[in-house]
Parts: C-alpha cells; sequence; structure tokens
C-alpha cells in the first residue's frame, strides 16, 4: 500500500498523467513504440528506487494497467532510396578514387538485392543467380515467384 500523502487517492490519476507524459512525445503526438516501452521501462525503475528509499510503499506505474504500443512494421517511404537517388549514389561511390570502383557493386547489390551490408560482404559468386538463369514457378496461391532454372547441388 502507498503512503498517504499531499496527493492522497489522488496517486493513481497523477502516476497515469506521469507514465502519459512519459509514453508520449512533448507536441502531445505518441511517441514510437519502442521509445514509449523505454520510458515506461525507466519510470517504473524510478519508483522501484524510490520504493528501496523508502519514499514509496509500492509501484504507482507498475499498478496502472498500461499496453504497449504496437510496433510498426511498415516502412516510411521517405526514408528509402528512390531509383535516381541509388543512381546518384553509386555515381558518387565510383567517383571516389581509390577505392570506388571497387565499392560500387557492394552498394549495388545491397540496394538492388535488398542485403545487409554482412550479407553483401559474404555474398559469393555461387550465391548468384543472374536473369538468364531464371524461371517463373507457380506458387501455392497461384501468384508465381521466381526460381533458380535448374537446382544444382552446391
Amino acid at each position: 500500500m502507498m503512503r498517504p500523502g499531499p496527493c492522497g487517492s489522488a496517486l493513481p490519476a497523477l502516476a497515469r498523467r506521469v507514465l502519459d507524459q512519459a509514453t508520449g512525445r512533448l507536441d502531445g503526438k505518441s511517441a514510437a513504440a519502442s521509445t514509449a516501452r523505454r520510458n515506461r521501462t525507466i519510470l517504473a525503475n524510478a519508483m522501484d528506487y524510490a520504493i528501496e528509499l523508502g519514499l514509496l510503499d509500492s509501484n504507482p506505474i507498475r499498478a496502472l494497467k498500461w499496453t504497449a504500443p504496437k510496433v510498426s512494421s511498415q516502412v516510411d517511404r521517405r526514408s528509402v532510396v528512390n531509383p535516381r537517388q541509388a543512381r546518384a549514389l553509386l555515381a558518387a561511390v565510383r567517383d571516389q578514387q581509390p577505392s570506388g570502383p571497387m565499392l560500387v557493386a557492394f552498394f549495388a547489390v545491397m540496394y538492388y538485392a535488398g542485403l545487409r551490408p554482412e550479407e553483401a560482404i559474404s555474398l559469393r559468386v555461387e550465391d548468384v543467380i543472374v536473369a538468364s538463369q531464371r524461371r517463373d514457378v507457380p506458387d501455392d496461391q497461384g501468384l508465381g515467384r521466381t526460381a533458380p532454372a535448374e537446382r544444382d547441388a552446391r
């Protein structure tokens, strides 16, 4: 049980307001899901520390019903490089001497194949299937997908 204080029974309402402020942005909009979760954890840990110091008997933040915001898996198109920008970036990389020409393939495969840097680094010739070696095959939904023309044992 929490100690009675100057807020009395208003403590849960105050805790809710503090939590709402900690999990939102300064402009009043919702914070990103990861930010809201992190800030709630920090606030709850601060209240746990207040319990250790004897300032509270229980954690008012942990007593509140709170649902973490959903993480958006949608990519903001404004943050993705478009084809014109990709060509300009690859041209700028090519112009950097002496390593630029060698790095063009690295950055191009990251852009065109959607690889992460560590995947591009470990890419080998035998991992690459060029367009002439591909064929379209129907999938179980009848939509079709691209697959290697011949499957070889590796």
